[in-house]
């Protein structure tokens, strides 16, 4: 065993590799097969090595500033585009209050944008008056129609 082996087992004792799924040994067909280059530690292609994104922890590489190559081929830099939020489409208020889905800011990753279920936002009858105000008439679903 070479040693730095020895040293890689002893600086990252949780780590398994995957090409031998922590057995220590595979092949040599399979051994010839493993691409180091995948493993080699590169900056984070989010956070470009600064640790942070948004002012929070890289949420791809945990505020680490690196990763491994195969990890940063993988990161899919599209859905951190900034973009108007669905919600209150960029404006930043939805029913005179501060945008809960982006905060009052107007934007979005994309990634997040892609989650936002505009269904819960949707205005439905109340379900304990049904609708109707005490008198038994029917409310109008915005302040503005009602005529007041």
């Amino acid at each position: 065993m070479s040693s730095a082996a020895v040293v890689n087992r002893v600086s990252k004792p949780f780590w398994i590799a995957p090409e031998c799924g922590g057995e220590g040994e595979l092949t040599q067909g399979s051994a010839d097969e493993v691409d180091l280059n995948k493993y080699e530690k590169v900056k984070c292609p989010l956070c470009k090595g600064r640790d942070i994104f948004d002012g929070n922890d890289c949420p791809e590489c945990g505020g680490e500033g690196e990763l491994t190559q195969g990890s940063a081929d993988e990161v899919d830099l599209g859905k951190y585009e900034k973009v108007k939020c669905p919600l209150c489409k960029g404006r930043g208020t939805f029913d005179g209050n501060d945008c809960p889905e982006c905060g009052g800011e107007g934007e979005l990753t994309q990634g997040s944008a892609d989650e936002v279920d505009l269904s819960k936002y949707e205005k439905v009858d109340c379900p304990l008056c049904g609708g109707k105000d005490p008198s038994g008439e029917t409310i109008a679903p915005f302040a503005t129609d009602r005529g007041r």
